[in-house]
């Protein structure tokens, strides 16, 4: 491939490292080989992976191309942007969309005020057949000329011409080189939908952040009931059950009293054995089919009520099937858990390399990104890629711009923090907030430190006449949204506390002079609860001992820590303060886990120097 091709689909100057990724990625999708790039923030991998595969797509007539999977629907549009800004810039019409569920895209549910992926599934499912959306939905060649489309293009553009926005899009997909869609739809079933009109078998699989693959896999193939889902699906029976089998309802009693039981037993994590549930509760397999065909006409019965089509029958049903069909499965665990006074039994699935395995070998290639990738072999092998050819690319930043400490002295390490220990923190945050002017965010651990820290952290920000801004347990998508904004709004003064594990230290963009701190208070290790111990101990089952707890335990810990620091370095210009408020972070197995900018700039010392330290260069 010649340099003239790379340079050709490349918009941009290209920066230090990106004509090699270009090279690297198509080298190997011409030989069929994956890959794994670790390229930090601001890298700019989003246009340099397209450039690299639209010249080999462009060329073949046959369907299929780039498939670019991203963790969440809300994702699905930044690479069509990008593959926009390269049809100008080369002056060419190469079509892509951004692919979005039926929740995303049904009118019928929008006008029901139905929400829900399950619901909407299941109410398209019902009455497809007479939607006048659907019935009016037929792809025009002047739908192809306006370029890539996003999919509020597409909501749009159906909702002029009374079509069905979800069905015109999968027509659309037909004509696509570029097509951006959700993780679901390439590691679940579903993708069939995608499948049949873009071939897998003759397209590049591109995984954007995909240091998320194995919890997302592991939540698809996962579910879970509550004693709440038990007395709903009896009332279900109540009102709907007239011609089922008396004992249905009579076993469903009975599950709801074993339920009540074990939950007195439960204090707030165990396992649970799902054929003694069901022996009890005298459960047959005859009795969860009958659940199953009256759930269906319980979703079909709500549909023409114009509810929304859900039932918690059918998905007992479903719940128990799956638990049954899983028993003996290696890598499968039962979880019965208590929750504001609810109990939960959960079947948890977590053989995420054996599921990851069996997906990338149905594409031509496959090429996994993301700024915290590393250590790469780890991740390769968590998330069964073969044949992987891996490269690590250096963060941009400006190390004469950035400062970093370790502080000793500090540590959450234990259960709860003492006195002392928030004392100690509260002052180290003081210090912080004093010395460095500007937007600053303070990652706690977990929402438990942030909450032991809040009120020192309050009266602090006072003081420093700073303006707080804290991500709270449960948040609302449209209150977050506010919430950030209003934080880069603040004028310099604003300061974010939000939990590393939170929605605010992965995804949120802070360029420039929007975030130019960070204080990370403690390593966020996962709690030592059963479900931890039970995948450490899976882990170490197949990977070994030593390996296993590295894998299940310090390398996830070690990645959102630094997913919440790469929150503020997002190019070369862009000045950074950090400050890791914690001793641990200084043993060799996690300080070689930090982003490279961390690591190049450290200094540590006491959390008592800590004002004398941060005195001493810029921002003062």
């Amino acid at each position: 491939m010649s340099t003239l091709t790379i340079v050709k689909y490349f918009p941009y100057k290209a920066r230090e490292g990106q004509e090699e990724l270009i090279a690297l990625i198509q080298e190997a999708t011409e030989r069929g080989r994956n890959v794994c790039i670790h390229a930090p923030t601001g890298f700019g991998k989003t246009p340099a992976v397209l450039a690299a595969l639209l010249p080999i797509y462009l060329k073949e007539e046959r369907r299929g191309g780039i498939i670019w999977a991203v963790r969440t629907g809300n994702e699905t549009d930044r690479p069509i942007e990008e593959l926009r800004v390269i049809c100008e810039h080369v002056n060419e019409g190469i079509f892509g969309l951004s692919f979005r569920g039926k929740a995303d895209m049904c009118l019928q549910a929008k006008k029901l005020g139905i929400k829900g992926y399950e619901a909407v599934s299941n109410l398209c499912k019902l009455k497809k057949k007479e939607c006048p959306f659907y019935k009016r939905t037929k792809l025009r060649n002047d739908m192809l000329e306006g370029g890539p489309l996003l999919f509020t293009d597409i909501l749009e553009l159906a909702a002029t011409e009374n079509m069905c926005p979800y069905y015109l899009q999968l027509e659309l997909l037909r004509h696509a080189k570029v097509v951006s869609l959700s993780y679901n739809y390439v590691l679940s079933p579903m993708g069939w939908v995608v499948r049949r009109r873009f071939p897998f078998t003759f397209s590049t699989l591109v995984v954007d952040e995909a240091h998320n693959l194995t919890d997302a896999v592991r939540n698809l193939h996962s579910d879970r009931i509550s004693t709440e889902t038990v007395r709903r699906a009896i009332r279900e029976i109540e009102e709907f059950g007239r011609f089922a089998p008396k004992e249905v309802k009579e076993v469903l009693e009975r599950l709801s009293r074993v339920l009540d039981g074990l939950s007195l037993a439960t204090e707030e994590e165990s396992t649970f054995y799902p054929l003694d549930i069901i022996r009890d509760s005298g459960i047959k397999t005859k009795h969860l089919k009958v659940m199953l065909s009256l759930g269906s006409k319980i979703q079909a019965s709500r549909v023409e009520e114009g509810k929304a089509p859900r039932s918690s029958l059918h998905h007992l049903a479903r719940f128990f099937m799956l638990a049954l069909d899983r028993l003996g499965t290696n890598g499968i665990a039962y979880i019965s858990s208590k929750e504001k006074n609810r109990l939960y039994l959960e079947v948890w699935d977590m053989r995420s390399a054996e599921l990851l395995s069996e997906v990338w070998g149905e594409f031509r290639n496959c090429i996994f990104i993301s700024g915290t990738l590393t250590p790469i072999e780890a991740f390769a092998e968590m998330s069964g890629v073969p044949d992987c050819i891996g490269k690590v690319f250096p963060s941009p930043a400006d190390l004469n711009k950035i400062r970093s400490f370790i502080l000793t002295g500090l540590s959450t390490k234990g259960e709860m923090l003492d006195e002392d220990t928030i004392g100690k923190y509260a002052m180290s945050i003081r210090t912080f907030l004093e010395r460095v002017k500007g937007n600053v965010a303070i990652f706690t651990a977990s929402y438990r430190i942030q909450n032991d820290l809040m009120p020192d952290i309050l009266d602090c920000a006072i003081d420093c006449e700073r303006e707080l801004f804290v991500e709270k347990e449960g948040m609302k998508g449209d209150e977050a949204r506010n919430l950030l904004l209003s934080f880069k709004k603040a004028g310099g003064r604003g300061v974010l506390v939000a939990p590393v594990r939170g929605r605010f230290a992965e995804g949120a963009d802070f360029p420039g002079e929007e975030l130019v701190g960070a204080f990370v208070v403690g390593v966020p290790f996962a709690r030592l609860t059963l479900r931890t111990k039970l995948d450490v101990e899976y882990n170490q089952k197949i990977y070994g001992q030593r390996k296993g707890i590295y894998y299940a335990y310090i390398v996830p810990a070690m990645r959102m820590a630094s997913q919440a620091l790469g929150r503020v370095i997002r190019s070369s210009e862009d000045y950074g303060t950090f400050v890791l408020g914690d001793e641990r972070f200084l043993r060799p197995e996690l300080v070689r886990l930090l982003p490279d900018f961390i690591r190049q700039t450290t200094k540590v010392v006491s959390y008592l120097k800590l004002g004398e330290a941060l005195k001493s260069d810029f921002n003062t």
